[in-house]
This record gives C-alpha cells, sequence and structure tokens, in this order.
C-alpha cells in the first residue's frame, strides 16, 4: 500500500467516526433521559451545570472495602465490608460521587448493637479519606441499623420546624405525594426493612425548609398522598424489578438493569394516580415522588405543554395535563439535604430558562450569571457571588461544602436586587463557616439568597426569582410577572391526605 493511500484511507476512517459521533451523540444522551436529546439543554457550561442529574450508585469499591473491613478487624469486629460510592448520574451516562455508602455484615457481634455501631462508624470514618454517608450494618442474627458518617441531617434542622412564617401574601403550592415502597415478602415495606428515613419527616423537613428560605413566601401543603405497595415501577422498557433482582442489586451482588430511567409517560397516564386530572382540576399544583436507589427517577423533571428542561428533557406525550407540573424524584435512603438539593437544580433550570443563557466560565449577561458567579469556575475574576448548587463561592471541585479557604463575594448585595452595588465596594470574606460546612447548610445558605424584592428590574424580569420557582410557566414568559401584580394569597392551608394506593 502506498503511502498516499494510507493516508486517503485514514483520513476516511476519521471522516466515518466523526459522523457517527454526531449520531450517536443524542443516542448516548437519550440513554439516561426521556424522550430524544433536546438542542435547548445549555451546552458549553462547565460540566456540572450542563447535564440531568439522578442520584445513582457507582460501582463497588474493593479497595475502599478491603481498608475498611481490615481496619474493624484491627478491633475485633469481623466483617464482610461492600463500599460503594452514591452520587448523581448525568443523561449521559457520567457519574459524579458525593458520598461513600457501606454495606456492614457482621460474622460475630462484640458488644451491644448501639455500641458496635458507633465503633464501626468511628472506624470507617478513620479508614478513608471520603465522604463517608450511609453505613448500614447487619448483624449475625439479621437485625439492621443505619447510620451516618457524619452527623444525622435529621437532627440539623430543628431550627426550621414549627417555624411561624406568614400564609399573608405567601405563594400556597400544593402537593401531590407519590411513594413506591414495594411490600416485600416478609411483610415489610422495603422502606422499614432497610430502614430507610421516613418520607413523611422528610416531606416536613422540605416544607419548613423553603418556607423558612424564602422568607414564608412559598408554603407547600400536601393535599393528598398515595403510597404504592405493588411492586417496582417501570422502566422505559417496561422492565420491573423483582424482591430478589432488586436486593441482589442493592446488596452489590448484581448489576443493575439498564436503561435505568422509570417510564414516566405511564406514571403520568395510570388512571390509580390521576395525576392530570388532579392538575387540570386545580387540585395538586406539583408531584412529590418518593423512590429509592435504582428506581430510575429523574431529581426534578416537568409534563405539561410548553414543558422545558428541568433538570432532564420533559415527559413525553401523550398525556392529559393542559397545565406544567413540576415533578421532583426524592429519595428516602439519604437525608432531607439531598431533597434540597433537588430542588436546587430545578431551580437552576428554571432561571436559565428564563435569562435564555447560564455561562459560568463566563458570567457577563445577566443577573442569574451574576447571583450564581464561582470565581474558580470564572476565568478573570477576583471574586464570587453565591455559588450554584453544587459549588460554593469559594467551591474548587463539585460538592464543595466542606471548603475552609476564603473568598470574597457580594452575595450579601442580592438584598437589594436589583439595585447591585459595583460588587468590588461591598465584597466580604465568605468560608463554609457561613453556612455550617456541610451540604444542608450551604444549600440553606443560597436559597435564603434568591432575591424577593417587590417590582421588576430594567431586564424585564421579576426582581422576586421565588415568583418563577413557584410557577415553572412563567419562565416561558419571565415578563409576565411585570405587569399588574396578583393580590396576595388567602388561601387555606390543607391539611395532609392519606391514600394507601396497591396497584
Amino acid at each position: 500500500m502506498s503511502r498516499t493511500t494510507e493516508i486517503q484511507n485514514i483520513l476516511k476512517f476519521l471522516i466515518v467516526l466523526l459522523l457517527s459521533g454526531v449520531f450517536l451523540f443524542p443516542i448516548i444522551g437519550s440513554a439516561y433521559a426521556v424522550g430524544s436529546y433536546r438542542a435547548d439543554v445549555p451546552q458549553g457550561l462547565s460540566r456540572h451545570l450542563t447535564k440531568g442529574w439522578l442520584w445513582e450508585y457507582g460501582p463497588l469499591l474493593p479497595r475502599v472495602s478491603e481498608s475498611a473491613q481490615r481496619s474493624l478487624g484491627d478491633i475485633g469486629i469481623n466483617a464482610v465490608v461492600l463500599a460503594r460510592n452514591y452520587g448523581e448520574k448525568d443523561n449521559f451516562g457520567n457519574f459524579f460521587p458525593a458520598e461513600t455508602h457501606f454495606l456492614v455484615k457482621l460474622l460475630s457481634t462484640p458488644y451491644g448493637e448501639r455500641t458496635t455501631a458507633d465503633l464501626i462508624r468511628k472506624q470507617v470514618r478513620g479508614s478513608t479519606h471520603l465522604r463517608v454517608g450511609n453505613i448500614r450494618v447487619i448483624f449475625a442474627d439479621g437485625s439492621t441499623l443505619v447510620t451516618r458518617g457524619k452527623r444525622n441531617l435529621r437532627r440539623s434542622v430543628p431550627h426550621f420546624l414549627n417555624t411561624p412564617g406568614s400564609i399573608k401574601g405567601s405563594t400556597v403550592k400544593k402537593v401531590y405525594v407519590i411513594v413506591y415502597d414495594p411490600l416485600l415478602s416478609n411483610g415489610q415495606l422495603l422502606s422499614e426493612y432497610l430502614h430507610w428515613n421516613s418520607y413523611k419527616d422528610l416531606t416536613n423537613q422540605t416544607i419548613n425548609f423553603f418556607r423558612q428560605a424564602s422568607h414564608g413566601e412559598i408554603v407547600y401543603s400536601v393535599v393528598a398522598t398515595s403510597v404504592v405497595t405493588d411492586g417496582w415501577p417501570a422502566k422505559i422498557d417496561g422492565f420491573r424489578y423483582t424482591e430478589e433482582e432488586y436486593l441482589a442489586v442493592y446488596n452489590g451482588q448484581s448489576n443493575p438493569h439498564t436503561p435505568d430511567t422509570v417510564d414516566y409517560n405511564k406514571i403520568v397516564n395510570s388512571p390509580d394516580l390521576d395525576i392530570c386530572g388532579k392538575a387540570n382540576r386545580g387540585e395538586i399544583d406539583e408531584v412529590w415522588i418518593y423512590n429509592g436507589p435504582w428506581f430510575g427517577f429523574y431529581e426534578s423533571t416537568l409534563v405539561g405543554p410548553g414543558a422545558y428542561w428541568y433538570n432532564s428533557t420533559p415527559v413525553p406525550k401523550p398525556y392529559t395535563c393542559n397545565r406544567l407540573v413540576p415533578i421532583m424524584g426524592p429519595s428516602p435512603h439519604v437525608g432531607v439535604d439531598y431533597e434540597i438539593h433537588d430542588f436546587g437544580h430545578r431551580t437552576e433550570a428554571t432561571m436559565k430558562k428564563v435569562y435564555g443563557v447560564w455561562d459560568s466560565s463566563n458570567p457577563v449577561h445577566n443577573n442569574w450569571e451574576k447571583f450564581t458567579l464561582v470565581k474558580s469556575l470564572a476565568a478573570g475574576y477576583s471574586y464570587s457571588g453565591c455559588g450554584n448548587v453544587h459549588y460554593p463561592p469559594n467551591g474548587v471541585t463539585d460538592y464543595d461544602y466542606s471548603n475552609s479557604s476564603t473568598v470574597m463575594s457580594n452575595c450579601d448585595d442580592f438584598a437589594n436586587y436589583p439595585n447591585l452595588h459595583d460588587p468590588q465596594t461591598v465584597l466580604k470574606p465568605v468560608s463554609c463557616s457561613n453556612w455550617g460546612c456541610d451540604q444542608f447548610g450551604y444549600l440553606s445558605f443560597w436559597f435564603s439568597h434568591l432575591p424577593s424584592n417587590p417590582g421588576c428590574g430594567s431586564d424585564m424580569v421579576a426582581s422576586d426569582w421565588w415568583k418563577y420557582f413557584s410557577d415553572p410557566a412563567l419562565a416561558l414568559n419571565p415578563s409576565a410577572p411585570c405587569g399588574a401584580q396578583p393580590a396576595p394569597s388567602t388561601e387555606k392551608v390543607y391539611m395532609p391526605v392519606i391514600i394507601i394506593k396497591n396497584f
């Protein structure tokens, strides 16, 4: 073969490869999304801003498992340890670990259960530099106890509970809670068997969080609850886990099913749940679907006319919803901080839609980019704004909530929005001490700084960004709130109604 022919063949191969990439990219993208690749998905941003997210487990970590197992053996605790990362998977299949979860199966119980669990937590934390999350301990007699590597976040929110807040002038949003909690052959619900958090507690904590963070403006009210106990929800290819299959995946004994994405269309069109019917009749405004690992739910998605990228592609047609309905996908096996994280990405997607562009590397286009400015992501900037969901103002990596380094920030100036000052005149030092150095504290800091002032700025966007948070339809016409202002809501807050569904 001549040199010229060889070069021509190489060029042909590269052209074919390039063209294949062009056509395969949407296919790969749709593997983790409902529907096809969307052209309006934000492009060219930092990787943590560009993808639709769902919480997921990564592969097993044998070296971490062995290290923790040896460390427990050093103090006389004989056990088999499995470690795996827990984090977010984007709609292109990329996985970003947030913390590491452990399964510890004891061969004997040398001390009392509580003492043994406390020793395991301390020893596991000392055996790794990773962020330690859930530690599930299975005792020799088969009983189970779940502890957290760090402090239990369910105990970190008392100051948000029973906060009086103000109903006058508040936006009351009616929530339909759906819980997928399969009934197992032993008579226990999955959440009981695996010792997950109570969805009721997480719901109450989330409601109180947003009433506090929005300064009393957002009042969520649960008006209906359906607990689905008849097995696992169907995937987009029709697959449904059996009890044996799911527990084998959960315990690291087999690989999860792919594609992972749940069949949202089947859920939305379920006559038993009647999501669109409830929304069309004005009975509900949002749906919060509690689920577990490998159930396949996005952190947030939208269904209805005009639905847009909402941290995932919208629910595909057919459906009968005649208004936009947010569908959240929290998981009760982790703390309330992860549920709030879901709402954070929802907020980012909404505000990106409001302004039409969000470029973290060159934040000069609009006020949302000024708010989410992070020094480490924006070349040429010596200060930060309030940060984004993954990156606090001083962050240098994803989930960098415990970074103790200091950066200058104009975040507090957003209390004056839209009348912002020259950043250089209002900068203040900020570090994780401003929010307690954990995820929950940072999200409290971030949400509480969202502008919530009356009127509109010169960009004809409402100076109260909570309006867009609470009503995703406003993002389709961002200047709508700049007309006549509606009278304050005096709507009565509904009490929860529990409906048990078996289907």
